[in-house]
């Protein structure tokens, strides 16, 4: 009797440690430090943000300078910032699906572990209603990293204990080349933390017409403008923590909104979107690249509705460090402040009129 016992108590410690040491060793989430099977950082399975700051603990010293924000900045590789800060040691630090709730949590915890000089910080129109339907933050692969939050590390880890079989299979897959995926979701450059957009430019220069045929064949259509910010404050209280962070360190902060695909702002009710813009600059200095103009208007400047294409990150940090480029056009690129903010907005306006249809 006391046998039979021992061999059931065997069988069920057998049957929880192997999935437990399955889901360890393929590491779905890539929060043990283990990704023995698939040793690429995939952005919309693994925590990136676990692994980034993983890489930033293990090298401190290495960066003092930070690329920060959404997948939206995310091409933007540290080797062309030399251009316009040499000195500068640059890590790409976007975060998928990041807001400025997020930034201010990540760029506090950074000012604590690493000495930061600059930081360009990327703030979205997107995000005055982002992700008003649901926590993404509760999700394994957006969850925040428990150095960043303070979260006690065993009930951190707990969580990706469980076998997550699902996970665990599309690793093996992934691993094998067995699923197919698209340049977002594809691996992350570790060293630079930057995605690899060379794959969408090889798109392009494949299909050519037919890429934007069809990426924007639904584009064109007239303003509905549904989109209010709702979370517009608490967007900008975020953003506030940013600055008030940087002014105490010294940081030299720089700040742009990007330019999103026009069809973007056509979701936005004008009064929010303005109050967006208005409120950024009660808080900072900023460069603004959205709104409608010879950038967001041409497709072929764009990826797709939300994604600017490489030459277009190029054409941002020019504008910002006054470097030339033919390719700027004099519409692209306003520098707002509490000084001219009132002004700007009343042309701003004019314009977004100027192009309903």
């Amino acid at each position: 009797m006391k046998k039979e016992k021992r061999w059931i108590l065997f069988t069920l410690l057998i049957s929880i440690l192997i999935p437990l040491l399955i889901n360890i060793i393929s590491d779905p989430y890539g929060v043990f430090g283990l990704k023995l099977i698939d040793k690429k950082w995939r952005p919309w399975t693994n925590n990136i943000r676990h692994l980034k700051i993983n890489k930033i603990l293990k090298e401190k010293n290495k960066y003092d300078s930070f690329l920060i924000g959404s997948s939206r900045i995310g091409l933007i590789e540290p080797e062309l910032m030399k251009k316009y800060l040499p000195k500068a040691r640059f890590y790409n630090l976007y975060f998928p699906a990041a807001d400025q709730r997020d930034n201010s949590n990540t760029i506090a915890f950074l000012s604590k572990v690493t000495n930061i000089k600059n930081i360009i910080l990327l703030v979205n129109l997107t995000e005055i209603d982002h992700y008003n339907n649901q926590n993404i933050f509760d999700l394994l692969n957006f969850k925040h990293h428990y150095k960043v939050t303070g979260e006690n590390f065993f009930v951190y880890y707990i969580k990706y204990l469980l076998p997550k079989w699902s996970m665990i299979l599309k690793t093996i897959k992934l691993s094998m080349g067995k699923i197919k995926t698209s340049n977002l979701t594809s691996y992350i450059q570790q060293n630079q933390g930057t995605w690899n957009y060379k794959t969408l430019e090889n798109y392009i220069m494949k299909y050519g017409q037919y890429y934007f045929e069809r990426q924007f064949k639904s584009s064109y259509q007239k303003p509905i403008r549904r989109e209010k910010g709702i979370l517009l404050k608490s967007q900008l209280k975020a953003l506030k923590k940013i600055k008030m962070i940087c002014s105490q360190k010294n940081i030299n902060l720089i700040v742009f909104v990007p330019p999103h695909h026009a069809r973007i702002l056509d979701k936005y009710e004008i009064k929010s979107y303005l109050s967006f813009l208005k409120g950024i600059a009660m808080i900072t200095p900023f460069w603004n690249f959205s709104g409608y103009n010879s950038v967001t208007l041409n497709k072929y400047l764009h990826y797709d509705k939300t994604y600017f294409r490489y030459e277009v990150a190029q054409m941002i940090l020019d504008r910002i460090f006054n470097k030339p480029n033919s390719s700027l056009n004099d519409d692209f690129g306003f520098y707002v402040t509490k000084a001219n903010v009132d002004d700007y907005l009343i042309q701003l306006e004019k314009e977004i009129e100027e192009n309903e249809y």
